[in-house]
């Protein structure tokens, strides 16, 4: 049932694949030279074939540019608590961010934004992983231990000071995989939008025999039927008929068929595996008495040996894959990337370039007619001599002119560089990736104001704003869901969460750790709770409001008498100004505020009722207080 579905989704994907393998092409920086290119080549090696104009490459750097500033920043995900879990939603944050690192999910998501804008989906696999080591132990020789040593090379007394290496978790959490687009398969009933609806979902990858028999050993991997996959990836049965390469990436570096010098494969026996998460009816199949939808995860090695079946029972009640596709219509099943919807423009701006190359190739060289009679053909052909060719001595009274001339060149790619740069300009404003977004001011007016300056970046990045909005609602939320729900239910052993961060005075005062004391708090799994909300990215660059704005803004009012004082009484100070501070451009205020203490509370008072507490002895006149312990 299983290699049945592959079937029936590949149906779909499959017709996509062309595509996508002309964006690859227009994306690589090796072209692979046509046989009219390595003729030329072979003639001339300076010759440049093969010219393609990095446009869409430059278009989909923008895009990831805009995605790493809107999302890549401490902490990438953001939670809040309600009532008495606001401390543990502020802890969870904390871990989620310190797996983040040990995890490198930066790079995961990198690819997945790349594959979403390249093949118009891209997808990612959230499980829960342990970073294992050896540690050494030191450990005193009691009487149990000396009896178990005696028999042994070892030999020690009762109180010696031994050393032995410990199996042992460095560090656990969530771990995002890369999917290959080229080798997932699909529910084609959903869009991208539901794909947690689907009633299937999964994909192939390569798996290594030996890393797979290690993690049979152990138990929370629910791994088995590995001794027969060694049997048959041994006799070369361990491949899948639906694992391809057909993006070509390895074809430049030729990875495939590397050998060592005996002949065998530098690694171990390569296993193909069709993972699958889908919802099953286990008393159809066989799998249990439960006659309602139940959510299974399968694993098949070389289409044959089912190696992993397991009931997904899982907190957040998800697929653990995320996905995104930015540029959906929330109908279609496979929906066009942004970089396809120019790619007849891209094609088009490196013909103009290609045929101008080779129309100056051709004046370059000389195509000659000539009267083989009259002049010495081995000079003709070999230009090492200098070019000088040769006449016959019984053509030397004839005038050589008419027998020799140059075939004339009509040149028609005079406007081949303006017809390029037109495209180029379509091209840009379609992915919406104009020069002001590039970062280019080169083509404003002269002489812009701010305010003009201001107001066409806004709108330039209204669009990569949206962009990102819809992939922090198709995968960023659902990643930092699956992260909170998955560290709750598997986290096994305490951590250390940084004290510092957003919420610092808060834990400050839930653990008791004095302002400018640097502090790790110890996270136990018992210190979690389900009870939480997380914060949206709004898509916006950290730093894209107008600071200019609200300096002037700020200025006016505190120009005005008694606004000081209105806005010291009814708004957080110290929140206005650190909002002032980033979007000025400081990128971890806290850390300032978090070592110099909290701002001190100011309550304004009429002048009567100061006078009457100072005359109380309530209230000191600030020059009073210098020399005294605060």
């Amino acid at each position: 049932k299983i290699l049945d579905l592959w079937e029936y989704s590949s149906r779909v994907i499959d017709g996509s694949k062309d595509e996508w393998k002309k964006i690859d092409w227009s994306l690589n920086a090796y072209v692979p030279a046509s046989e009219a290119d390595v003729y030329a080549r072979n003639k001339d090696s300076r010759v440049a074939t093969g010219i393609v104009v990095p446009m869409t490459f430059a278009s989909l750097e923008t895009f990831l540019t805009y995605f790493w500033s809107t999302f890549i920043q401490d902490p990438i995900h953001r939670y809040k608590g309600y009532g008495e879990n606001r401390v543990g939603a502020m802890l969870m944050e904390r871990l989620i961010s310190k797996q983040g690192q040990w995890f490198k999910e930066p790079l995961k998501l990198d690819t997945m934004w790349r594959d979403s804008l390249t093949y118009g989906f891209g997808a990612a696999h959230l499980g829960w992983s342990k970073k294992r080591v050896k540690r050494r132990i030191s450990s005193e020789v009691d009487e149990l231990l000396y009896e178990a040593l005696k028999d042994t090379p070892f030999k020690s007394q009762i109180g010696d000071i031994v050393r032995y290496m410990e199996d042992g978790v460095a560090y656990e959490g969530n771990e995002l995989t890369s999917i290959d687009p080229y080798r997932m398969f699909l529910d084609p009933r959903v869009s991208p939008n539901d794909y947690q609806k689907s009633g299937f979902i999964g994909w192939v990858d390569d798996g290594d025999l030996y890393e797979l028999m290690e993690r049979e050993q152990d138990p929370e991997e629910g791994i088995f039927n590995m001794k027969y996959v060694a049997e048959f990836a041994d006799r070369g049965l361990s491949f899948s008929r639906f694992h391809s390469d057909e993006t070509g990436r390895n074809t430049r570096q030729q990875t495939e068929n590397i050998l060592l010098e005996s002949g065998e494969k530098y690694s171990s026996p390569p296993v193909h595996l069709v993972h699958m998460y889908m919802k099953v009816i286990p008393a159809q199949c066989g799998l249990g008495p439960s006659e309602y939808p139940e959510v299974w995860e399968f694993t098949i090695a070389g289409d044959t040996i089912i190696i992993q079946a397991d009931q997904l029972d899982l907190d957040h009640g998800m697929y653990p894959i995320v996905m995104c596709a930015p540029n959906t219509d929330g109908h279609s099943v496979m929906p066009v990337s942004y970089l396809a919807t120019t790619y007849g423009m891209q094609k088009y701006i490196d013909q103009q370039f290609r045929f101008q190359e080779e129309e100056q190739r051709t004046c370059i060289n000389n195509k000659l007619v000539l009267d083989p009679n009259v002049f010495e053909m081995a000079d003709v052909l070999d230009t090492k001599n200098g070019g000088i060719i040769r006449a016959r001595r019984s053509s030397y009274n004839r005038p050589l002119a008419e027998s020799i001339f140059q075939l004339p060149v009509t040149p028609v790619t005079q406007q081949n560089i303006n017809n390029a740069g037109v495209m180029i300009d379509l091209m840009r404003q379609a992915n919406g990736t104009t020069d002001i977004t590039m970062g280019n001011l080169s083509n404003m007016p002269e002489r812009p104001t701010a305010t003009g300056i201001d107001a066409a970046k806004s709108g330039a990045l209204s669009r990569l704003q949206r962009i990102a909005q819809i992939v922090g609602r198709q995968a960023m939320d659902d990643i930092a869901w699956m992260m909170a729900y998955n560290t709750i239910q598997f986290m096994s052993q305490d951590a250390y969460a940084e004290i510092g961060g957003r919420y610092e005075q808060q834990l400050r005062k839930a653990y008791g750790v004095p302002n400018g004391m640097p502090g790790e708090i110890t996270v136990t799994p018992f210190d979690l709770q389900p009870y939480f909300d997380i914060e949206p990215r709004d898509g916006t660059l950290p730093n894209s409001e107008n600071a200019q704005a609200w300096t002037t803004i700020m200025q006016t009012m505190l120009g005005i008498e008694g606004v000081g004082q209105q806005l010291m009484a009814q708004s957080d100070v110290m929140k206005i100004f650190t909002h002032w501070a980033r979007i000025m451009g400081a990128r971890d205020i806290d850390e300032f505020i978090g070592g110099g203490g909290q701002m001190p509370q100011v309550t304004p008072m009429p002048d009567e009722q100061v006078m009457q507490q100072v005359e109380a002895g309530n209230l000191v006149p600030m020059q009073n207080m210098q020399g005294m312990a605060v």
